[in-house]
């Protein structure tokens, strides 16, 4: 009897993932094409340094495509891996006008905590007990520190 080769289940992911691998190939293959190289899975598979049955399995039926295999690809096609695998998350980046209002809050904050410590410290060291007089201290210290 003959062994008979098991095809591994895809997930979505997986699917969508190979889907873009191929069409992403097949466009490789055409652009080189166009400037004389002839692109094979052996030429791919040299320039990524695995082997030409991985490619095989990969561009075909047999070898899933996980996040290795998705980030190991968009290298070789110079993207980012979540332009191939939908379940490689795109690393959060923040607005660079945002982060300046949120280090100027920070920066705000910090200045504040400082004057307070001051302000803890002079009423400590003044015997202030009196509320009215520390909030006034208080206001005044912040009108006068901007």
């Amino acid at each position: 009897m003959a062994a008979s080769i098991k095809k591994r289940t895809e997930t979505e992911s997986q699917k969508i993932a190979k889907e873009r691998i191929v069409k992403l190939y097949n466009e490789y293959k055409k652009k080189k094409n166009l400037e004389g190289v002839k692109v094979t899975q052996s030429y791919v598979a040299e320039r990524m340094s695995v082997e030409r049955s991985l490619i095989s399995g990969e561009l075909g039926t047999h070898a899933p495509i996980g996040p290795t295999a998705a980030e190991r690809w968009a290298k070789f096609f110079g993207i980012a891996p979540w332009e191939i695998h939908p379940d490689i998350e795109k690393p959060y980046t923040i607005d660079k006008t945002l982060m300046e209002i949120l280090l100027r809050e920070v920066i705000d904050l910090i200045t504040i905590a400082h004057i307070v410590s001051l302000l803890y410290m002079d009423c400590k060291k003044q015997k202030v007990s009196d509320p009215r007089e520390i909030r006034e201290k208080t206001r005044l210290a912040l009108l006068f520190s901007k």
